[in-house]
């Protein structure tokens, strides 16, 4: 460079201060502008991103739907604050569970950035207005500490293909209607685990090795449930749904109590307003 040779400690030094790093400059060039407040929608998804440092900028007040797929992101609470953001898009990142900033140790009472003027609160939590969080195919075992229950507007959460074992976490989301936990680690839920949930219309834990059908119930709202490809084994496990008496379709296909002959008729009995079972009609 100028007639002077690159060594490798300035390489490693330059690769660690850009790589990753969504710049004002890269979003310029993929907009064609740098009028943050006229986006309301970003689509950054396979950009290779692990910081998010230009949205942190002011200016991004109108922004409603952001597209993070398939990046290198590690922690959900990357994001900052988002006023009018609706729907967050996070799937195949590396994303572990993990608390607010506010809520980790040593943290100050605010989660805060270096202040330029702006508003300094950032984490999933300063996403008042979010309705759409997808989290699909990322590393989240743990999640009450996320603390997604402060998401008090949610409406759909996708959470499948992570390493969850325990549906907890999840009270206070009175506007949840569409919950996605397909392909985790879930054997069996807890009394508590669905027990606030009375907006949710589906259901999806296909994947998962269950083996229990015990606390699917209050879910007064429920009208989709999908339970393929786990571990149910007996025809009386099936009578444990019946108060779920919202409830159109029910998917228990590849469980072996699907192959029994009292299969069908069970379901039929059990819970009458049934219209399809395993997507063939009643």
């Amino acid at each position: 460079l100028d007639g002077v040779g690159i060594e490798m400690g300035e390489q490693a030094q330059a690769k660690e201060k850009y790589a990753g790093k969504l710049t004002s400059e890269a979003l310029v060039e993929r907009l064609g502008h740098n009028f943050w407040e006229h986006v309301h929608e970003l689509d950054l998804c396979r950009s290779k991103i692990r910081e998010l440092d230009a949205l942190h900028a002011p200016g991004f007040c109108n922004l409603r739907e952001l597209n993070l797929d398939s990046n290198l992101l590690t922690d959900a609470h990357c994001i900052p604050h988002l006023p009018a953001l609706t729907t967050l898009k996070l799937n195949h990142n590396s994303i572990q569970a993990t608390a607010p900033p506010d809520a980790r140790p040593g943290s100050s009472s605010s989660p805060t950035r270096p202040s330029s003027g702006h508003h300094s609160k950032v984490g999933l939590q300063a996403l008042g207005a979010l309705e759409v969080l997808q989290l699909g195919y990322n590393q989240i075992s743990d999640l009450p500490l996320m603390r997604l229950f402060l998401l008090n507007n949610l409406r759909v959460l996708h959470l499948q293909g992570n390493e969850i074992t325990k549906v907890d976490g999840l009270h206070h989301l009175p506007h949840l209607r569409e919950l996605v936990l397909d392909r985790n680690r879930i054997r069996s839920l807890d009394a508590a685990s669905l027990c606030s949930l009375n907006a949710l219309r589906e259901l999806r834990i296909e994947e998962n090795g269950l083996r229990s059908l015990d606390h699917f119930a209050p879910l007064p709202q429920l009208q989709t449930l999908a339970l393929s490809s786990n571990r149910i084994t007996d025809v009386p496990e099936l009578e444990k749904l019946e108060s779920l008496h919202a409830i159109l379709q029910i998917f228990l296909s590849n469980n072996p109590v699907a192959r029994k002959q009292l299969y069908r008729p069970t379901l039929i009995r059990r819970m009458p307003t049934l219209k399809l079972i395993d997507a063939r009609e009643v």
